[in-house]
């Protein structure tokens, strides 16, 4: 069949064999052949330049037709496939096959008949579907019918031999073609010669011969661009791109696919373009553009038909990419289980490669039997393949050793080394030693795993794949690590570091870009411990700096520049219909019922992907500012960052848990200190349960054990550098839900039941990372203060469909603050005024300080879609903060868990209200850890204003609000869930 001449040099293109054969799902039997279905040409048809025959045909069908011919007559006759991938064969007038013609053309184009009657009589066209293609239909007809010259004989013998070639062994067969290929060039037939050429390439290529092939192509290419055919061209380029894929150009093989692309574009010719998008997707992947290679795959797979072979392969490579490149291994498991499901059965290499990948998957969580039957599966698929088959061996020695069998192991990798050792296996071979390297390193032999690792780097700088040389990198450096040798060490976790740092920038969609940093923090903990290790306790704080809530600096950075003001107007309004999407679909989602959990899912998975579409179109925004990879680059934090950050009152307490111990950073102006603490699998769980007895109403009036306990681990090492300074942290994990305001001050086990909280001796302030700050401060220079002082929404009057109770005490809360306030200086909105047309229409715009004491909706797995509740059915998503302009100092959040989100290694607590907040302007946000009983939040609330009204800066005033509350004995839960975040500085005069 076409479809298997084809699979080889797309193999490479696509990290598994692409066919461009549409095929059949095997379970569909091909209709027999109708008996007797011989058919006369239409008369008068059979001439030069005369009609065409048109029909329908199915996978497996044959349509004969009567074809009158002279003796010595030349024919040419071509067959126009549409959907369906035919075999054309010419018998003479006894039933001989004279030839038969069967291009690698798949289900469309042109097949060709030239032959020359060595006799008069009927002779007979043959057009059979191939099993398991279309249906589909095809156009006949005839080219040229005419005595035959001298020249058209020894075409017509050439195009014999040739065709004649296949399934010939291969000395044989390249002979044929050599012969033919002088001939067509003799006589000037530039279409067959470049066709001739192709074949010739696909054998060099079956060979793995890829420099041979792809002088071939490459020739064949320049052939057809000679003879005006883009089509031939384009399936040239894409084929010469997947030699030197292996040859590790991967620029040339960008290059060729580029213009593979345009010319497939141009010839109308969809499936030469998914082709030429999945391979360029593949190249930029390999150099760590990883946003250009999401966006390919997604190109090709819109040009894929629906259940055409080469979709699912598509489906994988999206899979690994989002698995093993940007670390959303949901993500990419779901395309993987895809990929597996829609393959056709007899795709053995496709099903293979992706039950490996598969396999990876649950190994890398821990699920080792379900990971043995993914990489046994791929081997009883692969095992005509020896360097494919040796990856899936070394995967199976990690299982063994996991399972304790290193006997079992040792024979594994062993066999996986001798068949990489052996014979070329480029891709195959940095995998192996990759994987041989990592399994030395776990038992201890440092050495060997050096030398592995070493040899990996060079392999994959060969092939010019970036991510690759950047594990190898981290290998090396753990293994110099083991040695003993620091200074190596430092310096290769360096450079795998840069190469992240480097892709990082390409990754436009904010929340892939966190996912793949996520996926990158163990290389910062090894390069952090590294460095205490070393005494360097300055750099490493710069490193924890550097490797901590990235997205969210990239974000200020963003507002700061103005991306959204100088963005299309299309872009804008093809994001205005996203969002209105959005908020019907989760409308939807929060008044579907529990009982009918199919259509929550529906829903969930429709909101997912709305998401997803509103996070591309906003990378789009981006892609189109000159100015965006300079707002990302990352500068380390200095000595005069830090004078710049803090002042002399001011003390930096930075956390960062780790597996195999955590650390504290005591920061001021002056000097930088590091303390261990015990690893993060000791911490979280004591800050869980601490966190939920701080928050609940039984509180035994006295500091608990567990609450001294932890204040002892978390601020007894740096409790000599406090003093009464302020205090601003910067948590980690689970951290990020423990209110520190309400730790004891650090003592003996006797005094801390007693022992005063934190705040009475000092203002707290959490920041997502000393960076983001001041980043944030630089943009926020000089900019004028609003005149009006405070805008309040609050109490909103809520419809039926909303499902929330009206919370009149903040009704009362939003007179209190604003009583003695002057004239025009504040703005007030309650009830059916409280609603989204007030907050998006631009009252807001005008005032310093904005307040919101309404029903806060947290949805920590789509951060985007958490929202504050207003009047009239109406919302405020976090999504739509993000588009308004609301230059504001403060913006109080007087609603239930407003902090809080989903947890992500490096980023911290993504909370979607408070960063969309910070993105529209405001300098600081006051947030709440858990929902607060009406009067006590008012009356904190109360305080805190009177104090910000007097001249006090917000951290001081939110401490005076919560020792007020301590005062009168009240309980932490009513007063210690409120977090000042951003910001301490003072707020500018309210002046009269």
């Amino acid at each position: 069949m076409a479809a298997d001449r084809i699979l080889g040099p797309l193999a490479l293109l696509c990290a598994l064999p692409l066919a461009l054969a549409a095929c059949r799902p095997e379970d569909r039997p091909p209709p027999s052949p109708p008996a007797g279905a011989v058919r006369d040409w239409p008369a008068g048809e059979l001439r030069s330049g005369g009609g065409e025959v048109e029909a329908a045909l199915a996978g497996g069908e044959v349509h004969r037709y009567r074809l009158p011919l002279r003796q010595g007559d030349l024919l040419r006759l071509v067959v126009d496939q549409r959907g369906i991938d035919a075999a054309v064969v010419l018998e003479d007038p006894g039933g001989a096959e004279v030839l038969k013609a069967d291009r690698l053309i798949d289900d469309r184009g042109l097949e060709l008949v030239l032959a020359v009657a060595e006799r008069s009589g009927d002779h007979r066209l043959v057009v059979q579907g191939l099993d398991g293609s279309g249906p589909g239909r095809y156009g006949a007809r005839v080219e040229a019918l005419r005595p035959a010259s001298e020249a058209d004989r020894r075409s017509a013998a050439a195009y014999r031999s040739f065709t004649g070639a296949e399934g010939l062994e291969p000395d044989t067969a390249m002979a044929r073609w050599t012969a033919a290929l002088a001939t067509w060039r003799e006589l000037g037939e530039t279409a067959l010669e470049g066709e001739v050429l192709a074949r010739m390439a696909r054998q060099r290529f079956d060979q793995r011969q890829w420099q041979a092939s792809a002088d071939l192509y490459r020739e064949a290419a320049a052939v057809f661009a000679r003879s005006g055919n883009p089509r031939w061209e384009a399936l040239a380029r894409n084929s010469l791109a997947a030699n030197l894929l292996p040859l590790g150009d991967t620029e040339g093989a960008a290059g060729e696919l580029t213009r593979a692309a345009s010319l497939a574009r141009r010839a109308n010719d969809r499936l030469s373009a998914a082709t030429a998008f999945h391979g360029l997707g593949q190249a930029r992947q390999r150099q760590g553009e990883l946003q250009a290679a999401l966006d390919l795959y997604d190109e090709a797979l819109k040009l894929w038909p629906e259940g055409h072979p080469q979709r699912p392969k598509t489906l994988h490579q999206l899979g690994v990419l989002h698995a093993r490149y940007l670390h959303d291994e949901r993500r990419g498991g779901e395309l993987l289980l895809e990929a597996w499901n829609t393959f056709r059965t007899d795709a053995k290499p496709d099903r293979a490669a992706t039950a490996s990948q598969l396999g990876r998957l649950a190994y890398e969580q821990g699920r080792l039997d379900e990971a043995r039957r993914y990489f046994e599966k791929a081997l009883e698929l692969r095992q005509d393949r020896a360097c494919e088959s040796a990856v899936f061996l070394a995967r199976l020695a990690l299982v063994e050793e996991g399972k304790g069998a290193r006997p079992a192991a040792d024979a594994r990798m062993g066999e996986a080394l001798r068949t990489v050792e052996s014979r070329t296996c480029l891709r195959s071979e940095p995998t192996v030693r990759l994987l041989n390297a990592g399994l030395a390193e776990k038992r201890g032999d440092f050495i060997g795993a050096r030398a592995s690792y070493q040899r990996c780097e060079a392999l994959y700088a060969g092939l010019g794949d970036h991510m690759g040389r950047a594990e190898s990198l981290m290998g090396v450096a753990h293994a110099d690590r083991g040695l003993g040798d620091l200074r190596a060490a430092r310096e290769a976790i360096q450079a795998a570091l840069e190469i992240t740092e480097g892709v990082r920038p390409t990754v436009l969609r904010e929340d892939l870009r966190t996912s793949f940093f996520s996926g990158v923090q163990g290389w910062f903990d090894t390069h952090i411990e590294l460095l205490l290790e070393m005494g360097a306790a300055d750099e490493a704080w710069a490193t924890a700096e550097r490797a901590r809530s990235r997205a969210l600096g990239d974000l200020l950075a963003e507002a700061g520049a103005g991306l959204r003001r100088t963005a299309p107007a299309a872009l804008i309004a093809r994001e205005r219909e996203l969002q209105r999407r959005l908020n019907d679909l989760e409308a939807q989602r929060l008044v579907s019922s529990e009982s009918r959990p199919e259509k929550l899912r529906n829903i969930q998975a429709a909101l997912d992907a709305k998401v997803a579409e509103l996070e591309t179109l906003r990378g789009d925004l981006r892609r189109g500012s000159p100015l965006y990879a300079s707002l990302t680059r990352s500068e380390p934090l200095s000595a005069a960052a830090r004078r710049e950050l803090l002042d002399d009152g001011t003390v930096l307490l930075e956390y960062r848990l780790g597996e195999r111990a955590s650390t504290v950073w005591t920061v001021t102006r002056d000097a930088v200190a590091a303390a261990r603490l015990p690893p993060r699998r000791e911490i979280e769980p004591r800050v869980l349960e601490v966190a939920n007895g701080l928050r609940s109403m039984e509180w035994p009036g006295r500091n608990p054990p567990s609450l001294c306990e932890l204040s002892r681990t978390l601020l007894g090492p740096v409790a000599a550098s406090l003093g009464r300074q302020r205090i601003v942290v910067v948590a980690d994990g689970a951290l990020e839900v423990l209110p520190f305001a309400a730790l004891p001050v650090p003592g003996g086990p006797e005094a801390c039941e007693r022992a005063p909280a934190l705040v009475d001796s000092h203002e707290i302030v959490s920041l997502p990372s000393a960076a983001a700050l001041i980043t944030q401060r630089r943009l926020l220079a000089g900019r004028q203060p609003a005149s009006g002082w405070l805008a309040v929404v609050a109490d909103p009057a809520y419809t039926p469909g909303q499902n929330l109770r009206r919370l009149p005490g903040t009704a009362r809360e939003a007179a209190a603050i604003t009583k003695g306030l002057p004239a025009g200086r504040f703005f007030l909105a309650t009830g059916p005024a409280a609603s989204r047309q007030t907050v998006t229409g631009g009252a807001l715009r005008g005032f310093r300080i904005l307040h919101f004491a309404t029903h806060g909706i947290l949805n920590p797995e789509q951060p985007l879609l958490s929202s504050l509740a207003l009047a009239r059915g109406g919302s405020l998503p976090a999504h739509e903060i993000y588009d308004l302009d609301l230059p504001a100092e403060l913006v109080t959040l007087s609603a239930c868990e407003t902090a809080l989100g989903r947890d992500v290694p490096g980023e911290g607590l993504v909370s979607g209200l408070p960063r969309a907040f910070l993105y529209a302007g405001a300098a600081r946000v006051l947030v709440s850890l858990w929902e607060v009983e009406d009067q006590s939040a008012s009356e904190l609330i109360t305080v805190f204003y009177r104090g910000l009204f007097q001249g006090l800066p917000p951290a001081r005033a939110l401490q005076e609000a919560q020792r007020t509350l301590r005062r009168q004995g009240r309980r932490p839960y009513q007063w210690a869930g409120f977090v000042l975040l951003g910001d301490w500085r003072p707020l500018p005069p309210f002046a009269p």
